[in-house]
């Protein structure tokens, strides 16, 4: 453990000031943000998907105006990015 994680880790099990009070944090938000620093370091896989063709699927889009393809392709990218939920997230 470096020194910036040392730190980090002492100051967040020590708990945080809010408003004039110490705010201590339950032994859940500690374990996720331990995972999420693991997590951190680790090189993230990235998902290659760059170009969205709605045309090929609905030519009738052709008539549409610019930003409600724009819209339409960024729901049919969100809806098909892979996402992924560890234990205890939710």
């Amino acid at each position: 453990m470096d020194k910036r994680e040392k730190l980090a880790t002492t100051e967040w099990d020590k708990g945080f000031e809010k408003g004039g009070g110490t705010v201590m944090v339950s032994s859940r938000v500690k374990k996720l943000r331990n995972e999420i620093m693991q997590r951190a370091g680790c090189k993230q896989e990235f998902w290659p998907k760059k170009n969205i063709n709605l045309l090929d699927d609905n030519p009738e889009l052709l008539t549409e105006p610019i930003i409600i393809r724009k819209a339409l392709a960024f729901s049919k990218f969100l809806s098909e990015m892979p996402i992924e939920i560890s234990c205890g997230e939710l």
